[in-house]
């Protein structure tokens, strides 16, 4: 009995490689911003030509609008990609749900949101970062150029803000966990509640349920605000010292 065929990454290499050319003329489209501003000081001041601040003017208009056409084609592409996944695996992992033991139902369940949360990925912003990351050492070069200090002065604050978000996942993934684990308690009473009314009804016990029920939602949503605040204030922090 012959194996099914696994799914792969292979047929969306070129389509990968599409949004890596994409994310490249991006990357590089961030830097009109402080091209312009030199060109403005070495050329516009000096000179006082107010025709040659039109055309620059004019020039990182369709810079900026190139990039934002650019972005918003990547993640049109990576959506797609979310969802071709999507489409490829639904229906194995389905089988495998329907295949699986009792003992790991529970597990199995999970399956079909695990793919929905792959799919969803690829159509988040931070599935682009993983493109833009490389870029990085190329823009703190270029700040070196300028200077060494604010090339050094780039790094540090490159440093704290990797060592608060590094703080951030550790303080938070107990907080995390928690959330988890109450939203998971708070489903599977609704769904035992939702599955079994004749009977919750027959032993007069609707209020009773309903009550538990209540009783597991509450904990989940302060433990999924506690966490919003935990990451909410790093965040703050973050953005201040960005």
């Amino acid at each position: 009995m012959t194996e099914p065929e696994r799914p792969s990454l292979r047929p969306f290499l070129p389509t990968l490689a599409l949004i890596a050319l994409f994310s490249t003329f991006v990357n590089l489209l961030m830097l009109t911003g402080p091209l312009f501003m030199l060109q403005v000081y070495d050329r516009v001041l000096s000179s006082r030509s107010e025709a040659t601040l039109l055309v620059l003017f004019l020039l990182v208009v369709g810079l900026y609008g190139a990039m934002g056409l650019l972005d918003f084609v990547r993640s049109r592409i990576g959506a797609r990609i979310g969802a071709r996944l999507q489409e490829e695996l639904d229906a194995p992992v389905f089988k495998a749900m329907l295949k699986a033991p009792a003992s790991v139902g529970r597990q199995a369940i999970s399956g079909l949101s695990d793919i929905e949360a792959v799919r969803r990925f690829f159509g988040a912003p931070v599935a682009f970062a993983l493109f833009d990351l490389p870029f990085t050492p190329l823009f703190v070069a270029a700040i070196f150029i300028f200077h060494p200090m604010l090339g050094w002065l780039a790094v540090a604050g490159g440093g704290v803000l990797v060592t608060l978000s590094l703080i951030n996942q550790l303080i938070s993934r107990k907080p995390s966990t928690v959330a988890g684990q109450t939203a998971s308690v708070s489903n599977r009473t609704a769904e035992q509640i939702r599955t079994q009314p004749e009977t919750i009804r027959a032993l007069g016990m609707t209020d009773a349920a309903i009550a538990r029920w209540q009783e597991t939602r509450d904990r989940s949503l302060n433990a999924e605000v506690a966490l919003s605040d935990r990451n909410g204030g790093n965040g703050s922090v973050t953005k201040a010292l960005r």
